[in-house]
């Protein structure tokens, strides 16, 4: 009979090191998730108003300076400004 307790003892003691390294490894591997989670920063660059009246400007003279475009003009040279920033 002192045998058969002995048996029980040593099962129940290499489940509970076998979950303890499970649960070891289980953490280690959220630890690297978080870590490569981590987002470039984003950099926004601020276009002033003679910038983008400037490059209006431009894109008037080259359309042949029509009247009536301004909002064009200026969206026109906004998006050119971000896009080459």
């Amino acid at each position: 009979m002192a045998k058969a307790t002995k048996k029980t003892a040593t099962k129940s003691t290499t489940k509970t090191k076998a979950k303890a390294k499970t649960t070891a490894k289980r953490k280690v591997v959220k630890r690297k998730a978080k870590v490569t989670k981590a987002a470039a920063p984003k950099i926004t660059i601020m276009l002033t108003h003679d910038q983008i009246a400037a490059r209006a400007y431009e894109i008037w003279v080259r359309k042949g300076r029509r009247s009536g475009d301004d909002a064009a003009n200026w969206d026109a040279a906004k998006q050119e400004l971000q896009a080459s920033s």
